[in-house]
């Protein structure tokens, strides 16, 4: 579901995404957290601010704005995406697996990157190799996701 950004909504949104490229992660939050008040149901203002609060560790806030994203745009698989990226560095594998296959169910086309991403950030919060693989292998079953899913297969020695 597009929201039409327009007027401060529109200023604000870009400012939040020089900040958010820039690595002014508290600034961009704050830009976003203003196109959100003038536009409350813009789900990419939330999945947004959502990866800025992901990228400060600040994974409860993450999940929060994920899952609003969500709930204001539930045939989005990119938000589901995004939700599991939280949901493993929080340690809720469970949760992610689900997040994971929602996505997928919604954007098939997507599998191999959704997979690729899932094994990845398993990988990066968990350090399991062996189960990171089984993901790298389904992303290569997916059409993997421009190599990378082999090329991680490969370092890995899998």
């Amino acid at each position: 579901m597009e929201i039409e950004r327009t007027g401060k909504a529109a200023e604000h949104y870009r400012e939040a995404m020089i900040h958010s490229g820039c690595n002014e992660l508290r600034e961009a939050i704050a830009e976003y957290t203003k196109v959100i008040e003038l536009l409350p149901n813009d789900a990419e203002s939330y999945d947004s601010r959502g990866t800025c609060y992901l990228r400060l560790e600040q994974l409860e806030e993450a999940v929060e704005d994920y899952e609003k994203a969500i709930s204001l745009d539930p045939k989005n698989g990119g938000y589901y995406s995004s939700l599991f990226s939280a949901y493993l560095r929080l340690g809720e594998n469970e949760k992610a697996a689900e997040a994971l296959e929602k996505a997928v169910k919604l954007n098939p086309k997507e599998a191999g990157m959704y997979y690729f991403s899932f094994g990845n950030n398993l990988l990066n919060s968990t350090g399991n190799k062996r189960e990171a693989a089984l993901y790298f292998k389904k992303s290569v079953e997916h059409g993997d996701y421009d190599g990378y899913a082999k090329k991680k297969l490969a370092e890995l020695g899998m």
